[in-house]
């Protein structure tokens, strides 16, 4: 048979089964139509449309059975296989063969998404993704997709002419044949992207309209789908494109790259911009980008700012690389601008600045109109996070004022934007370097805002990290905040709050002496009433730290020492009058303990009878745990004195600081009072607190605690005035009993010795320590008219007359001891009528006359007076 004759029976076997729709499920006759059809195809120019649509309808019978999970005819599947094969190698054979099955190939692409987009497997693909994973399980729909890409693939004329067919396609039916974007691209990825690109330049400046849309905008929807979902490949493709459009010398070609930097005014959503601007980034550099910006000034294409701005701008979508695109920005900011310098160096410079502080602006509104708690979206403020220390270091680094400005708001809006961490790392970088008031004043009132509680958790991981310099600069900051905050202690933000809530590391600063002290009383000067009071701990530290400063202030003894404890005074009668008892309490007990500190020689005593209290740090009364000063003093055995020159303003000082302390509660006067003279008594004469009796035997021979307790007297005037603070109650001047006795034997002990006829005022000491003693006495109701007078005589008699006198005192107290422990004044006042203590006075009244003839009459009236009142 000849092969016209051949050729005429297969083309009427075609034109009979092709046309009967049962030849589709007829396994014989199926194939031998498709063998006869592919033959045909290149013979039969005339029945290629004919063919084309039994391949269609073979097609839709596979895509067909897929969709409905229906078994496909295994013999539909081989001829797939077959066609695949055979279509593949005509197209790869001729650009003419490959451009006719490009176009059909991306017909039946678009009419399946089409036709199929209703049915119900279709409609269960919520996302691209899923309707990919649907699609390339098909074969059928996956021999089209190889076919197209063969074509592809095979030509540049033939490539064009297919993207020109998918755009079209796209147009109408995106986003539902996004998944054939992404097929093809998974089989010729670098020509599709590759031409995709040309396309888009070629098309920037044009306004072709297809089916009522610039063709751009499906260019760029395809290149953004593709950069989604091989961003890899895509970034390879588009730098290879870039770079060789700069390297070339054609200014043309230099313009034509001018649509990738304006895509941002055209794709503002999803990876495409990313990617197209960080692959701008690594490509451009300072060179280039001053040669791309001559370039379109030769051809007057675009203005050069609005271009450098949206080129700029679009580097602050990038994520990827943020921290080196931030520092690409600011290479352009430079210190210092020549008078040289030409327009691209300047409006680089300007532009830079600009988008900059446009991105720190754009984030403090966002936050400030954000709705329902929800973070505006920034991506580079997000990313910038992972790179938010070297950022920090960039800041150190940094000489440029302006440019420093800039890093600092950025570092800012990162914080602000990204909180947690972030915001902790940069309020530890704020305040442990030397920062206006204006920046910690913005720092502080914003993140607290946004983000409660960062600043109490800021400041709490700089004092934990016991670097002194840069806590004693974060001090500094927050005194200059305090001495601003005007908020109410009830608001939890205020920072006097927060720093009641970090009072235990002040506290531990002043016990360790590692910070200036000045710096923490000024900020505790500024602090007001608690409402949560502190624990007991947290009190009894802070009585301990303040005495440990008031030792420390005096330990360095320089030419402020005055200034500083006064400072010290006001800060604690700040605390004083939170009216804590408590804190009274234990400040009483460690000032006496480093005032009055209790030393070694106090323990040495003659009177074996007494018995004495065992001296062990570790088991003190919980009323006296001793602080820093007191281990010191009692370990080393030694007195801190006060400066000469400084002494009286130091009395005064104090005395201030004293009264205040038992007198700023008066419901707990007696008791603190009473804590004070234990405390005293107990540092003085520790061993002698049980022994109140006036024995003679101790002052018939000096005691060497006796005399240690007038060396004492001597050498600390002060605690005369704590005697005569404790004077004023009764029952708290009874626990100095002991002290009163000590000094009484001690006095009359050593006036007896002098014995001679010397006047007593050459005794100066003696004299003093008697007149206070009288005085004392006289304050605390213990002595009746006219003994509580007889200091008055002391300066005109002759020392062994004090002796007499002291010791009419003595036998007086002796004697009534039982009497002065109830102050029952109208019992004492009897004396005037007792010559048993009077005649002594009289005495040496007689014998001393052309000296106290003056005052004669004064203790003769004294003594009528008192007379009369008896009677």
């Amino acid at each position: 048979m000849t092969s016209s004759n051949q050729l005429s029976q297969d083309f009427a076997f075609f034109i009979h089964h092709s046309a009967d729709s049962r030849t589709l499920t007829t396994p014989d006759n199926l194939e031998r139509t498709c063998s006869i059809c592919l033959n045909l195809l290149t013979t039969f120019p005339s029945a290629r449309d004919a063919i084309f649509d039994y391949f269609n309808s073979l097609i839709r019978v596979g895509v067909h059975c897929f969709i409905q999970n229906v078994s496909l005819v295994a013999s539909v599947s081989d001829l797939l296989t077959i066609i695949e094969a055979k279509l593949i190698s005509l197209a790869s054979q001729s650009d003419s063969w490959a451009n006719i099955l490009a176009h059909w190939s991306i017909d039946q692409l678009f009419d399946l998404t089409v036709r199929f987009a209703n049915e119900t497997n279709i409609k269960k693909c919520e996302t691209l993704n899923d309707r990919i994973q649907l699609w390339t399980q098909c074969q059928a729909a996956m021999t089209l997709i190889k076919i197209c890409s063969a074509c592809i693939i095979h030509d540049t004329t033939v490539t064009n002419n297919a993207l020109n067919k998918y755009l079209e396609a796209s147009i109408l039916s995106r986003p539902a044949f996004d998944w054939v974007t992404v097929s093809l691209s998974l089989r010729c990825g670098q020509t599709l992207i590759f031409h995709l690109i040309q396309l888009s330049l070629q098309e920037a400046n044009q306004l072709q309209i297809v089916h009522g849309v610039r063709s751009i905008y499906a260019v760029w929807s395809s290149l953004e789908i593709i950069a989604e979902q091989e961003p890899q490949v895509f970034h390879q493709v588009l730098m290879k494109q870039i770079q060789n459009l700069l390297a070339s010398d054609d200014i043309k070609k230099h313009v034509s790259i001018l649509p990738l930097i304006q895509m941002i005014s055209v794709v503002t959503t999803g990876p495409l911009c990313d990617i197209v601007y960080y692959s701008l980034y690594r490509s451009l550099n300072v060179l280039n980008l001053r040669r791309l910006c001559s370039s379109i000034r030769q051809t007057k294409t675009i203005n050069i700012e609005e271009l450098t701005n949206e080129f700029i701008s679009g580097l602050m979508r990038v994520r990827t690389d943020a921290f080196h695109i931030i520092q690409f920005i600011l290479s352009f900011i430079h210190e210092e601008i020549p008078a040289d310098q030409d327009e691209i160096e300047l409006t680089l410079n300007r532009c830079c600045k600009y988008v900059l502080q446009q991105l720190c602006h754009e984030c403090h509104c966002k936050f400030r109109l954000q709705k329902d708690n929800q973070k505006p979206s920034i991506p580079i403020l997000s990313a910038l996070r992972l790179s938010f220390d070297h950022l920090l270091d960039l800041l150190n680094y940094t000489k440029h004022s302006e440019k420093f400005q800039l890093i600092h708001d950025l570092c800012f809006n990162i914080a602000l934007y990204n909180g947690d961490d972030t915001i902790i790392k940069y309020i530890q970088y704020i305040f442990t370097k030397r920062t206006s008031l204006d920046v910690l004043q913005d720092v502080h009132l914003e993140f607290e805002y946004y983000h409660p509680n960062c600043f109490h958790d800021s400041l709490n991981s700089i004092f934990e990290q016991n670097d002194s310099s840069k806590i004693t600069l974060c001090l500094e900051n927050l005194l200059q905040l305090l001495l601003l905050d005007e908020r109410s202690l009830s608001n939890s933000r205020s920072l006097q709050s927060i720093i009641w809530s970090l009072i235990d590391h002040f506290s531990r600063f002043l016990s360790e002496n590692s910070i200036d002290y000045n710096l923490i009383l000024q900020i505790f000067l500024q602090l007001r009433s608690y409402q949560v009071l502190p624990t007991y701990e947290q009190i009894l530290q802070l009585a301990s730290s303040f005495t440990d400063i008031h030792m420390k202030i005096i330990e360095d003894n320089n030419e402020k020492l005055i200034e500083n404890l006064l400072l010290w005074r006001d800060t604690l009668l700040n605390f004083i009058h939170f009216n804590n008892h408590d804190f009274h309490l234990f400040i009483i007990n460690t000032l006496i303990d480093f005032i009055v500190p209790k030393l070694s020689p106090f323990d040495k005593i003659d009177d074996t009878n007494v018995v004495r209290r065992p001296m062990d740090m570790n088991i003190m009364n919980s009323n006296r745990v001793p602080s820093r000063s007191f281990k010191k003093n009692f370990n080393n055995d030694r007195l801190i004195k006060i400066p000469n020159q400084y002494m009286d303003q130091y009395i005064i000082l104090m005395t201030d600081v004293f009264n205040d302390l038992i007198y700023n509660i008066n419901s707990q006067k007696s008791q603190l009072l009473t804590s004070l003279a234990t405390s005293l008594v107990d540092n003085i004469l520790p061993d002698s607190t049980i022994d109140t009796q006036f024995d003679d035997e101790q002052y018939k021979a000096p005691n060497e605690r006796n005399l240690a307790l007038i060396r004492r007297l001597d050498e600390q005037p002060f605690v005369w005035i704590l005697l005569e603070i404790i004077a004023t109650d009764n029952n708290a001047f009874q626990l100095c009993i002991p002290i009163v006795r000590c000094l009484l034997c001690a006095l009359i002990v050593q006036w007896e010795n002098f014995r001679g006829e010397d006047r007593a005022k050459t005794s100066l000491k003696q004299l003093t320590l008697s007149t206070n003693l009288i005085l004392l006495l006289k304050k605390a109701r213990y002595l009746p008219t006219p003994l509580n007078e007889i200091y008055e005589l002391f300066p005109f008699i002759t020392a062994y007359d004090c002796f007499t006198l002291l010791l009419n005192i003595w036998n007086y107290l002796k004697q009534n001891q039982q009497i002065s422990q109830t102050r029952l004044l109208p019992q004492q006042q009897m004396i005037g009528r007792d010559s048993l203590y009077f005649d002594p006075i009289r005495f040496v009244i007689q014998k001393n006359i052309a000296d106290v003839g003056h005052i004669a009459e004064h203790f003769l009236h004294l003594q009528l007076q008192t007379t009369t009142s008896n009677s």
